[in-house]
């Protein structure tokens, strides 16, 4: 029983089964909008880590030259 239902269900589900996010076959105008998105999320936690860097520095700088008031 539990095979005629794995069957079924991959028989029924097949086209969602080979579908695929990632894959390169989509349209060309939505493939260039994947590239940007790409792009723009993998350069984010570099932004954001040179934010973090910048603002220790500023506040190094801060301290060295005005001393420890704020």
């Amino acid at each position: 029983m539990l095979r005629i239902i794995v069957v079924l269900s991959a028989w029924v589900f097949s086209p969602a089964l080979f579908a695929c996010a990632v894959c390169g076959t989509g349209q060309d105008a939505s493939s260039g909008v994947f590239m940007r998105s790409t792009i723009l999320l993998s350069a984010m936690p570099l932004l954001m880590l040179a934010g973090v860097v910048g603002y220790l520095k500023n506040q190094a700088y801060k301290q060295k030259h005005h001393g420890h008031e704020e």
